[in-house]
């Protein structure tokens, strides 16, 4: 099966972090990552190159220990300097990194090899509803995760941090057609299982499958026409009044528990 065309295919998602001085803030297009399980995850993680460990003051022994296996030693910044590397609002634990971005796996070379679920997200945009997609992606079972190029949430620092080191663990995919990959993953016998809030069947009747992508529409807008049109089933989350919808990283949780039963 030949994957949607991408020309990044190989090379970082984002730019990467340039060298810097220990202590200095990072540069503009340097990928921080902060959250003590994002961090320890990316340190664990041999494909994740990694350029500074940061601390809020001395680090923590797992740090330091975790750090060390790269070779690395956490450098212990004031709480200003922190800041301005990691960014004022972030909830960082005291933990950060500035690193490079894993490179985009082949598509074809996971799904060949691969049975259980894939999780394609229809212009999910924001990075926080990534990430705790990609958490329960990583809960059950996922085999990898796939955005299209354009209008797809950035794999940042927040996106890690909800993540809670599932961006370490589940492939991410970008793909420059969804309508089209969807098409081939079917040609590879893959049961696409649309998520709608109009959908004909509800998830308690959709059949577990041993190859089932599921695809989660962006909120409020849902999925567009055309990748509704090339789902296979349309499948609804029954709910009660007066609730109208779930959270779309809500629904992936349900959703991923329902298809991850034994077939």
């Amino acid at each position: 099966m030949r994957p949607a065309h991408n020309p990044r295919r190989g090379r970082p998602q984002h730019r990467a972090a340039r060298p810097s001085r220990p202590g200095t803030p990072a540069p503009a297009d340097g990928l921080v990552l902060y959250g003590r399980h994002a961090v320890l995850a990316a340190l664990a993680n041999p494909k994740r190159s990694i350029r500074r460990v940061l601390s809020l003051g001395t680090a923590d022994e797992a740090l330091q220990t975790a750090a060390a296996t790269r070779d690395l030693t956490p450098e212990a910044l004031d709480r200003g300097t922190f800041a301005a590397i990691v960014g004022a609002e972030a909830t960082h634990q005291g933990v950060g990194a500035v690193v490079e971005p894993l490179l985009e796996p082949d598509l074809r070379a996971i799904v060949s090899r691969s049975a259980g679920i894939v999780v394609v997200l229809d212009q999910v945009s924001d990075s926080r509803n990534v990430g705790a997609i990609l958490r329960s992606a990583a809960a059950f079972g996922a085999a990898a995760l796939i955005q299209q190029t354009r209008h797809a949430a950035p794999l940042n620092g927040a996106c890690a941090k909800a993540a809670s080191g599932a961006l370490e663990w589940v492939p991410v995919v970008h793909a420059v057609n969804l309508a089209r990959t969807l098409t081939q993953l079917q040609g590879e016998g893959w049961w696409v299982a649309g998520l709608d809030g109009d959908g004909e069947i509800a998830l308690d009747n959709l059949a577990p499958a041993t190859k089932q992508v599921v695809v989660l529409g962006a909120e409020g807008r849902g999925l567009r026409p055309l990748i509704r049109e090339r789902c296979d089933q349309r499948v609804r989350i029954p709910i009660r009044p007066p609730v109208e919808s779930l959270n779309v990283a809500v629904s992936a949780g349900i959703v991923l528990a329902h298809c991850a039963k034994p077939v």
